[in-house]
């Protein structure tokens, strides 16, 4: 159940946290390295090796970006709270971006979902 805004100063800081400079980086890194990584999928032979670079680099970038910003990667507390509520199991959602860095480096899986993009996307609006 997605949480209202009652204060239009708090809209504007989620969105303006997208908006952002560090928020325009860095959501157009994670795409361009999701998308990078779906093409060199398709090329014969060494295309699992590049994806791989690709994958390293990116854990590099968003994963240094990651901590730097929150200082720990993990998903944090008032998303573990708020899932805590509807389900009993939240203590495994802390587990979801580091998940998601680790399915990126799943052969085919990591090159098909754009899950750089959604750790970013997750960083963003979470931390």
């Amino acid at each position: 159940m997605p949480e209202e805004i009652t204060d239009e100063s708090e809209a504007a800081e989620r969105i303006g946290t997208f908006l952002s400079p560090e928020g325009i980086i860095m959501m157009s890194l994670a795409i361009f390295l999701d998308g990078s990584e779906f093409l060199v999928n398709y090329i014969p032979v060494i295309g699992q090796t590049i994806s791989v670079i690709i994958d390293i680099i990116a854990l590099l970038f968003i994963g240094g970006w990651m901590l730097f910003r929150s200082g720990i990667i993990r998903a944090p507390k008032r998303v573990t709270a708020r899932v805590g509520k509807a389900v009993k199991w939240a203590q495994r959602l802390k587990w979801l971006r580091p998940l998601f860095i680790v399915i990126e480096f799943i052969p085919i899986v990591g090159s098909i979902l754009p899950l750089w993009v959604v750790v970013v996307y997750l960083e963003l609006k979470y931390a």
